[in-house]
């Protein structure tokens, strides 16, 4: 993974440029340009700042620590589900799953990245639930929410599924003269310059062989036939590449994905052949539910931040690896030992979160057990709605070059985020106050009202660290 985010940076934060909001965001409260020694960042200078930073420490503080120990006080509302308005109505497919919910530092990240992506994650949840109600008037109130199984999908699952997978392969076919720089050093553009020529050319070696190595060991640690341990780490490289993307682009600070090799095996390849079965890759459920299912603790997208911030502050680049190795490896000591140790002295499902203990594990032979049961069910349809989501994905990524009026890709491949169905609503607010700010001001006005939005994401963070049982995830 962190070979892989060198090897992608160039093209994205130079050929592309990306912006890396949650890379802007340290340096913006640092303030890492000029300013007088001894005198604080010119955020924490701005009473907007403090502004933003009070209205979720005041309502989550009200929420959260006056309304449990004080009788009689009202939590102040910040999810508003649809369900008690819309059930029974012409929008009753809509009524188990959609929901008004605000995140201070969603809204606050959203006022900070580029409207066209902005509008593009909310607008594609839109776009799903006029879909969603489309297929019921026609088809009947059938709705699949088997969405965060490892082998069914869900039409909106599916469909994100087939995007993700003609975007990242577009991706890598414009990163590939630096996944294979090692073989062929003249591919890479001239304005290299010699010591990032030869940090490519390490990461390339070691990225082409690091993998090679893991589809061996994945083959033979888990009996499973090698040329499928191939294909299984292939996708989900191009899951790991699409997630990284998405925080490199639009800031996304939580996802989940309701997308994975298991689903590209049994929809597309199939599973009722003699030569390809659930017995053929179903002992990589342990490995995939072990590691890879929640992937909100994923490492990959904060690489991807700290390598901008290399390129930002011009760091050196060898003390930079060093720190990063450091880093890793001091990060997974203290977790693997306190994961020990808790799990010792309270069980392994008391560790902050059900799968991490029996939950990855019994999950990964329910499901198994459930491809065995169901082999060609909804077949069909996830894969028509994969071929729909690829169709869609790039017809985008073509005629936006014509037109550009036509939504960026990403809210596409965001139908894979069953918590977009959570995080829609704010980032429509966010790109509705940044839509003002850039339509009624300019450059300066913009920078001024940033610090309000910067605060409202310190505000919820510091209070997530101050607050006990208090945290992100309250979807």
């Amino acid at each position: 993974l962190y070979t892989m985010n060198i090897l992608v940076f160039r093209q994205w934060a130079h050929n592309e440029k990306l912006i890396y909001p949650l890379a802007e965001l340290p340096m913006l409260l640092a303030d890492t340009g000029d300013r007088p020694a001894g005198s604080l960042p010119a955020v924490f200078r701005s009473g907007l700042f403090w502004v933003g930073l009070s209205i979720p420490v005041i309502v989550l503080g009200w929420n959260h620590v006056l309304q449990p120990i004080v009788p009689g006080l009202k939590a102040v509302p910040l999810t508003w589900p649809w369900q008690e308005y819309i059930q029974n109505t012409a929008f009753d497919a809509l009524a188990r799953s959609e929901r008004f919910h605000v995140f201070f530092t969603l809204i606050g990240v959203s006022f900070l990245i580029p409207a066209r992506i902005s509008s593009s994650l909310w607008g594609f949840r839109l776009f799903y639930m006029f879909q969603v109600l489309l297929i019921v008037g026609i088809s009947g109130p059938k709705i699949d929410y088997s969405g965060g199984h490892a082998f069914g999908m869900a039409s909106g699952n599916a469909e994100g599924g087939g995007a993700l997978l003609v975007f990242v392969g577009m991706m890598m076919w414009q990163c590939r003269n630096y996944f294979f720089c090692f073989m062929r050093p003249r591919a890479l553009p001239p304005v290299v310059a010699d010591d990032e020529r030869k940090e490519l050319r390490v990461a390339s070696a070691l990225f082409v062989f690091g993998s090679l190595i893991l589809i061996v060991l994945l083959s033979y640690m888990f009996g499973v036939n090698i040329g499928w341990a191939a294909v299984y780490f292939v996708i989900m490289l191009m899951i790991a590449l699409a997630l990284i993307r998405i925080v490199a682009e639009g800031g996304l600070m939580g996802y989940a994905c309701y997308f994975s090799p298991f689903h590209v095996f049994r929809n597309i390849i199939g599973m009722t052949h003699t030569w390809f079965n659930p017995a053929s890759v179903v002992s990589l459920l342990v490995y995939h539910f072990t590691l890879l299912w929640e992937p909100k603790a994923f490492i990959g997208p904060p690489m991807a931040n700290v390598l901008k911030l290399r390129d930002k502050l011009k760091l050196k680049r060898r003390r930079f690896h060093i720190a990063v190795a450091v880093a890793i490896l001091l990060a997974l000591t203290v977790g693997i030992v306190s994961h020990i140790i808790i799990a010792y002295h309270h069980g392994a499902d008391a560790c902050g979160h059900y799968y991490g203990g029996s939950g990855g594990g019994g999950r990964a032979f329910r499901d198994g057990k459930w491809a065995f049961e169901n082999l060609s069910a909804n077949v069909a349809e996830c894969r028509g709605w994969m071929v729909v989501g690829a169709v869609m994905m790039a017809g985008l990524l073509y005629f936006r070059r014509r037109c550009f009026w036509l939504p960026h890709p990403i809210g596409l491949i965001m139908l894979v985020n069953p918590l977009m169905a959570t995080y829609w609503f704010s980032i429509f607010l966010g790109w509705m106050f940044k839509s003002l700010v850039s339509k009624y001001g300019n450059k300066d006005t913009y920078a001024r009202v940033r610090c309000l939005f910067i605060g409202l994401i310190v505000g919820e963070i510091l209070m997530c660290a101050l607050v006990t049982k208090m945290t992100l995830e309250r979807w």
